[in-house]
């Protein structure tokens, strides 16, 4: 645990890693957890860091610290998997896709249709973009005119992939 305190994370990940899986002690064990999983992270070792995120979610499922750090771990390799998708594939439908997705989960309906939108103007037969356009769309209003159009989406969608359970 010191060496973790004090940046040594090489030397702290093997003696970290026997006491994680031997303590026997509840709380020490979430102690040496959550410093390996820190360890992991910072050497940038995200297979380790995963496997131990996934042992701490299941000893410790209701503990905070624990649900912090393991959304910190997903969150920053999900971003660093967006950032990688906008460097290799920056004109593909996936971009825009994700940009919608994000939109659609912050509640910013508008940014997210126009975004689906535009994922499809790139890929029209892109399965589960029409679907998720004619939710996007709904959630925005319930306008006679909305709700036609996401009608349309669904038709669309159905078009694509007759057996969307959608």
């Amino acid at each position: 645990i010191c060496l973790t305190e004090i940046g040594r994370y090489k030397e702290a990940v093997q003696p970290l890693t026997a006491a994680f899986h031997s303590s026997r002690d509840e709380q020490m064990g979430r102690v040496i957890g959550l410093d390996l999983l820190r360890a992991h992270q910072a050497l940038h070792d995200y297979r380790q860091a995963d496997e131990v995120a996934a042992e701490l979610l299941n000893r410790y499922p209701r503990d905070g610290e624990v649900l912090y750090n393991a959304s910190r771990l997903y969150g920053e390799q999900s971003l660093n998997l967006v950032v990688q998708l906008m460097k290799v594939a920056p004109n593909s439908a996936w971009v825009p896709l994700v940009l919608a997705q994000t939109n659609e989960d912050e509640g910013h309906y508008d940014s997210a249709i126009t975004e689906y939108r535009q994922a499809l103007k790139i890929d029209p037969n892109l399965p589960g973009v029409h679907l998720s356009l004619g939710r996007t769309l709904l959630l925005s209003s319930h306008s006679a005119q909305n709700t036609d159009a996401a009608l349309q989406e669904f038709k669309s969608e159905l078009e694509i992939d007759p057996q969307s359970a959608g």
